[in-house]
């Protein structure tokens, strides 16, 4: 048995508002959510853009709770980090104004990397660390 994706996911303090930055930011598209039923907490939604889908929902008193941190329960440190691999420069370039335009703490201004590619990373409003680059493992390696 194979692996066939793999899908970043986060937990918010304010996932509505999360979502709301995430779709302005990244261009991310909302695909599912799913509210308690008094509507107070988003137990889980989805957003997509492309093949790169994140899930996430609203911190609340479960059995994941004691597992999973968040920035701001961490001192602002991160337990995972996303990588998303962009098509090209421009759209990298593209997305970079996206996410400064709503105040992403650019954590690592865009840039080439020595390895291939180009990369920044920034942090969402809540402090998750998110990376793009056009850096594709996947791709063939040149001849």
């Amino acid at each position: 048995m194979g692996f066939l994706h793999s899908i970043p996911g986060l937990r918010y303090h304010n996932a509505r508002a999360a979502i709301d930055w995430l779709t302005k930011a990244f261009g991310l598209e909302v695909t599912m959510i799913v509210d308690t039923p008094d509507g107070s907490i988003i137990e889980h939604a989805q957003l997509r853009k492309g093949n790169f889908i994140i899930m996430l929902g609203d911190v609340r008193e479960d059995k994941l709770k004691a597992l999973m941190g968040t920035p701001k329960e961490m001192a602002g440190r991160n337990s995972q980090a996303p990588y998303i691999v962009v098509d090209n420069d421009e759209a990298l370039e593209k997305l970079y104004a996206s996410a400064s335009a709503v105040n992403a703490e650019m954590v690592q201004p865009l840039t080439k990397q020595e390895y291939g590619g180009s990369l920044f990373s920034c942090l969402d409003l809540e402090g998750n660390l998110w990376h793009f680059g056009t850096y594709d493992p996947f791709a063939p390696l040149p001849s």
